[in-house]
Order: C-alpha cells, then sequence, then structure tokens
C-alpha cells in the first residue's frame, strides 16, 4: 500500500523529494536494493541537502558489501543532519564498517 501511495504521489508531482526516499526505504525493506537506489539518487538529484536520502543509500550500498561507498554516505549524512538520532545512527553504522 505505501508502495503504492508514493508512486502516485510522484506521478502527481515528480518534485517531490520525500516521495522518492520514502519509497526508496520500502524498496530497501522489500530487499529491491536496485529500485531503492534509483529512488534515492534522484531524492539526492532534488535535494541535495537532505540527509535522510544519503543514510538510507548507505545502508543498502553497506547490505551490498559496498563498503567504500556505505561509509562516503554515512558521513555525507553526518555533515548534512542535525537530527540527534540520525546522527546516532550513522555513527554506529560508520563505526561498524570501519572496523571490519
Amino acid at each position: 500500500m505505501a508502495l503504492t501511495d508514493f508512486s502516485v504521489a510522484i506521478n502527481l508531482d515528480i518534485s517531490l523529494t520525500e516521495a522518492y526516499y520514502n519509497r526508496g526505504w520500502v524498496y530497501y525493506n522489500i530487499e529491491d536494493y536496485k529500485s531503492a537506489t534509483n529512488d534515492l539518487n534522484i531524492a539526492i538529484k532534488l535535494e541535495p541537502s537532505a540527509a535522510l536520502p544519503y543514510y538510507y543509500r548507505g545502508l543498502i550500498y553497506d547490505t551490498e558489501g559496498k563498503n567504500n561507498l556505505a561509509i562516503a554516505d554515512l558521513k555525507k549524512t553526518l555533515e548534512l543532519t542535525t537530527d540527534p538520532r540520525l546522527i546516532d545512527k550513522a555513527e554506529k553504522r560508520l563505526t561498524a564498517l570501519t572496523s571490519k
């Protein structure tokens, strides 16, 4: 249902950054990493200063074993966000990746 809702929102307005990264998160959760990455890339292109798409894409890269890309996205997340919860999550994931 959420996937359909975000797709409808994007069809109505292709500039809705939040719809792209939310749909990307849904794709991530159903393990459709290619579609998730595509949506997150669009969200980043539309709003390069938004931290959440970088974080989500970093999670995908981590899952796919693309450690250097994951590290870069998690660092970018930390540069862009002031949200303490997101900072904590990104730092923990970054620490786990860099200690491998």
